[in-house]
């Protein structure tokens, strides 16, 4: 049984870390490269609130509700951003209206709630078990630096989305292993969900690795233009450049950023 806190509190990192990475690719190549930040630092900000939040409010102390906090962020895993990308953040007219600046904090918000629940359920099984704190700490570091390698080979091998849904199984594997018995039923539906999710996203994920560049003349202008290797380019006219959609690219953020560049400049 005492075992088995080691192997929670990794399965929680593997999930967290793997997500920044995850997310980071995401949004850095959806909307702008800077995105890549501010998802770095709401999970910081995220998992800071959601432990003081222990000491602020003594009501979240029991441990009965760890089952529920981690099964509540794998559904924000699952969730997070199919709807962040659904709410339409124009970030080059972000503070063109008060519309769109509700937009972007409400997709603040969606992104850090994930971190939030984490830094309860993570700060509730620290000050449970800080007699045994040094071997908690080297398993969530141990979870961590496992999220980060396996988060890179399913991006690489089943393609970005795939890997945004699949890391919510971690927490969720962690939720039914703590979870009340009639409360297992959430993270096993949650679970079978987001492996429902996966399996599409899976079969398509075999996309070209857009790494070196090739010069084309544009039919219409007869100007030159530079173009990812991979990229189909026959039926491309002036200023209709279609390259894939962001987060199927095989390739890195600058690769993604630098399609997106010459999206925006045609």
């Amino acid at each position: 049984m005492r075992r088995s806190r080691f192997i929670v509190v990794a399965l929680v990192s593997m999930t967290l870390l793997g997500l920044e990475l995850i997310w980071t690719r995401v949004f850095s190549a959806e909307f702008f490269y800077t995105f890549a930040f501010l998802t770095l630092s709401l999970a910081v900000m995220g998992l800071g609130l959601g432990a003081l939040s222990l000491r602020l409010f003594p009501a979240l102390n029991r441990e009965n509700h760890l089952g529920w906090l981690m099964s509540a962020v794998g559904l924000c895993v699952l969730v997070g951003p199919p709807a962040v990308v659904h709410l339409g953040v124009d970030y080059a007219t972000l503070f063109g209206s008060v519309a769109m600046i509700g937009r972007f904090v409400l997709s603040v918000l969606v992104l850090s709630v994930p971190y939030f629940l984490a830094g309860i359920a993570l700060g509730l099984y620290f000050k449970q078990n800080h007699q045994d704190m040094p071997r908690l700490y080297m398993a969530d570091l141990l979870g961590a630096g496992a999220g980060v390698i396996a988060a890179i080979f399913v991006m690489n091998t089943w393609g970005t989305p795939a890997a945004a849904f699949l890391f919510a199984l971690p927490v969720l594997v962690a939720a039914i292993w703590v979870a009340r018995p009639w409360l297992k039923i959430a993270p096993v539906a949650l679970a079978a969900g987001a492996i429902w999710l996966d399996v599409p996203l899976a079969s398509k994920a075999e996309v070209p690795t857009f790494i070196s560049h090739r010069v084309t003349i544009d039919p219409v202008s007869g100007e030159e233009r530079t173009y990812p290797e991979g990229l189909d380019t026959e039926s491309v006219g002036e200023g209709d450049i279609c390259p894939p959609l962001p987060w199927e690219i095989h390739a890195d953020v600058g690769n993604a950023k630098i399609l997106l560049e010459e999206a925006i400049e045609s």
